[in-house]
């Protein structure tokens, strides 16, 4: 997370960007706000889908034959229900603070997750 951070606040000091984003700052507290209750609401659903020891890796060393793959609740719809959360919780801070380096933050987070995730 340190060599993402620093490469966020280089990129912004090398391309002479400005540290706060131009965007009104209500429309940051809204949208900033918005993102951050869906990425708790995200993270409440893939806790209460998983049990809390799977949740927390407890269950990662069982047999396949005693582990099973979740497809119900929020698993559902995405096989990365924390990554999802994360990525919202991100660009949540994002619009609440309105720095640049924090949007340039959250983009290499994405990319890495992508890359993760598969």
């Amino acid at each position: 997370m340190e060599l993402f951070s620093f490469l966020s606040i280089g990129i912004t000091i090398l391309f002479n960007l400005h540290w706060i984003f131009p965007l009104p700052h209500f429309w940051g507290m809204i949208l900033g706000s918005s993102l951050l209750c869906i990425g708790c609401i995200f993270l409440f659903c893939s806790l209460k889908t998983l049990s809390i020891k799977r949740a927390f890796g407890r269950e990662i060393y069982k047999s396949k034959s005693e582990s099973k793959l979740i497809t119900t609740g929020i698993y559902k719809y995405t096989r990365n229900s924390l990554y999802l959360r994360a990525n919202r919780s991100f660009f949540g801070w994002f619009f609440l603070l309105l720095l640049t380096f924090m949007l340039i933050l959250t983009l290499f987070f994405i990319v890495l997750w992508f890359f993760v995730g598969k």
